[in-house]
């Protein structure tokens, strides 16, 4: 286990409707240690998510989470993933 002393974080948010049928979400997360300080130093995380209704019962997740971690890896890490949801309604009549 490893503890930071003096350091900073910014957390980002932006959520945005660009039609009834399509969601953008976006998430940034920034860290950095004033210790050992430097651009190349400095840890970043950009989830999107994008989500679109197809029909009334179908809809569609498009999800990508960044990660640069100079600690872990030099290279940018990326996972992806693409999400298919069915909607099932169960009445009680």
């Amino acid at each position: 286990m490893r503890t930071e002393f003096a350091a900073a974080q910014i957390f980002l948010t932006y959520n945005k409707k660009i039609s009834d049928n399509l969601r953008i979400q976006t998430r940034y997360q920034m860290f950095a240690n004033y210790e050992t300080l430097s651009l190349q130093k400095i840890d970043h995380r950009l989830d999107l998510t994008i989500i679109a209704n197809i029909t009334k019962y179908v809809d569609v997740t498009f999800t990508s989470i960044n990660v640069y971690d100079f600690d872990i890896d030099p290279d940018i890490q990326f996972s992806q993933a693409l999400a298919l949801g069915l909607l099932f309604k169960v009445s009680n009549k």
